[in-house]
Order: C-alpha cells, then structure tokens, then sequence
C-alpha cells in the first residue's frame, strides 16, 4: 500500500469494498437457501410423523373394540399423546420460524392446533380406558384420529405452495434481469457511438462504471436465482 499513488489507493479500496459487499450478497443468498432447505426439510418430517401417528391412533381404537379397556391400552394411549404433544410443540416452533423469516406469510398455526386437540383427546381417552369405560374411550379416541388425519396432506399441500411461490419469485427474478440487461445493452451501444465520435469526457467515464455497476448487478441476480433453482424440489 506504501507504494501506490493516491489513485491506486483509492482503486484499490473501491475494490476491497466490493469483494466485500459481494461476499455479503453470497452469504445472504446462501442463508436465504439453507432457510428455505430447512422450512422444507421440517413440514415433510412433521407431515410422515403425522401420518403415523394418525396410523397408531386408528390401530389403537381397533383395540378398543375387542379387549377390555385397562391399563395397558391407556398407558399405550398415553405415550401416543406425549408424542402428539411433542409434534404439536415442533409445529408451534416451525410456525414461529416461518412468522419472523422476511416476506414469509405462510404458516402451519391451523396444523398445530388439531396436532394440540388430538393430544387433548389421546389424554382423555387414556383416562377413560385407565378407568374401563371402554366406549367412551373409543370415541375420544376416534375424535383425536379425525383432528390428526388432515394433518399430514395439509403440511404437504402447504410446502408444495410454498415451492411454487419460490419458483415464480426466481422467475420473475429472471424476468427482471432480462429487462435490464436489454437496457444495458442499449446503453452500451449508445455509449459506444459517442466514444467513436471522439467523446473522451469525465461524463463517458462516469457512464462506462455505470455500466460496469449495471451488468455486475445483473450478474448477482442471475446468480442468486440460479442457486435457488438448482436446490430445488427433493
């Protein structure tokens, strides 16, 4: 640095800010696909254990119906509330993540309530069974099948829209990228007939580094959405 000019120096640090700010616009491009990877990843994890709970909830009101209820059917009942319980609880944290992630309006609030019901139903069927009312177990527990079986398909269709809202963002990315390049390009070619003309004014300069500005801009944007397309659909 002791050996450059003023101008060099200058050049340089205009050009270690702007290694900078691009390394920032990656990372930020980077976190906003990890973001959307994990959202994804969660609502089709939660979606397959709801279909299973749902599952065991049906086996379990079968088993109402040909055996004493006892203690063996409200422990079993019991434990599949704990893990309904603990299902509602990740949706609750899955809704808070998708409330504070920027420009996210979906959200699983409606999926975590029935997931909340069904454990409320699963724990008084446990008691009734705890207690022999066999009959009434039965339709607590067939109550906490119906609040958890839309469930899954729910969380399903929702992250299934929220791919298809992120593909036409990236499009319209692709759209606006397009528009601007078109108006570079003529930009350029007018810039070009002037410096044939012999303009070599600070004015041309200035214009020349807009350029430059304009098709790195362009090329950030192209970028981006190509990292969100290519992570795509699983």
């Amino acid at each position: 640095l002791k050996r450059l000019d003023a101008a060099q120096l200058r050049e340089a640090l205009k050009q270690l800010a702007a290694s900078a700010k691009a390394m920032r616009e990656q990372l930020a491009r980077s976190r906003e696909l990890f973001q959307r990877a994990a959202i994804e990843g969660s609502m089709t994890t939660l979606a397959q254990d709801a279909d299973e709970l749902a599952r065991q909830q049906r086996e379990w009101n079968q088993q109402t119906q040909g055996a004493h209820a006892d203690s063996t059917l409200a422990r079993a009942e019991r434990d599949l509330a704990a893990q309904t319980d603990s299902l509602a609880a990740r949706l609750a944290a899955l809704d808070s993540t998708m409330r504070r992630r920027a420009g996210e309006q979906s959200s699983v609030a409606s999926e975590r309530q029935r997931a909340g019901q069904a454990a409320g139903a699963m724990q008084q069927a446990a008691g009734q069974a705890q207690g022999g009312a066999r009959d009434q177990a039965r339709q607590s527990g067939e109550q906490a099948a119906q609040q958890l079986d839309p469930v899954a398909q729910s969380l399903l269709r929702r992250r299934d829209a929220l791919r298809e809202r992120w593909r036409r963002d990236v499009l319209q990315t692709l759209d606006d990228a397009l528009s601007e390049t078109a108006d570079l390009a003529q930009r350029q070619m007018d810039l070009a007939g002037r410096m044939r003309h012999g303009d070599a004014s600070p004015d041309v300069r200035g214009a020349q580094a807009a350029l430059r500005e304009g098709a790195d801009r362009v090329l950030r944007r192209l970028q981006g959405a190509a990292g969100s397309e290519a992570r795509g659909p699983p």
